[in-house]
């Protein structure tokens, strides 16, 4: 008899827990979205303010993405969407946390690293496996188009205290990144910051 009074509420349970869950997720790539990222990375930091943690996060964006939809259409666009997404999670571990963010830009939170070096190991990798997809674009002449992708790169709290700081960081070397030409990453230095164009 309890079991079947208990039963109903942890039914309700699971599935609010679906639903929220469910609803934080991008409708096109199955990834979550910003807020939900920055939710569950502020809960990780103050679950863990007394160790020795980092967050490396990873901000990437599509090479010429506009050109897709100019030459093709947004089901072109949302299928190279899709294949970046997939491209992310095989070189990510179960426990990091992938958003997507507006148009093509995709973050990537990579939770307590042994060592710097290791963001940009994965950070090459999602750029060289990006670059070999082939997404068919005609089904009946079976072309295809492939693309590439820039990474700005930042770790918390080396680079910045505040989250947002790190993540401003980011999208600045993001944009260095794509400064320098197609498939490349930067990663934040404070050195380097003083010298880069901001605007």
């Amino acid at each position: 008899a309890a079991f079947f009074q208990i039963s109903p509420i942890l039914q309700n349970g699971i599935m609010k827990k679906y639903h929220i869950e469910s609803s934080s997720l991008d409708s096109v790539t199955n990834v979550y979205d910003r807020k939900y990222l920055i939710e569950k990375i502020k809960k990780i930091i103050s679950l863990s303010d007394n160790q020795d943690k980092n967050i490396t996060f990873l901000l990437i964006g599509i090479d010429h993405f506009k050109a897709i939809i100019e030459e093709f259409d947004y089901d072109i666009a949302d299928k190279v969407l899709i294949e970046l997404a997939k491209v992310i999670h095989s070189n990510i571990k179960d426990f990091d946390i992938v958003a997507r963010l507006t148009g093509d830009e995709f973050l990537i939170a990579l939770i307590n690293l042994p060592h710097p070096s290791e963001a940009t190991k994965i950070a090459e990798k999602i750029i060289k496996q990006f670059a070999l997809v082939k997404v068919v674009v005609n089904e009946k002449t079976k072309q295809t188009l492939q693309k590439t992708i820039c990474i700005g790169i930042s770790t918390y709290p080396q680079d910045g205290k505040k989250i947002n700081d790190v993540l401003k960081n980011a999208d600045r070397f993001l944009n260095e990144a794509k400064n320098k030409g197609r498939g490349q990453f930067a990663v934040f230095t404070k050195e380097q910051l003083s010298t880069i164009d901001l605007f």
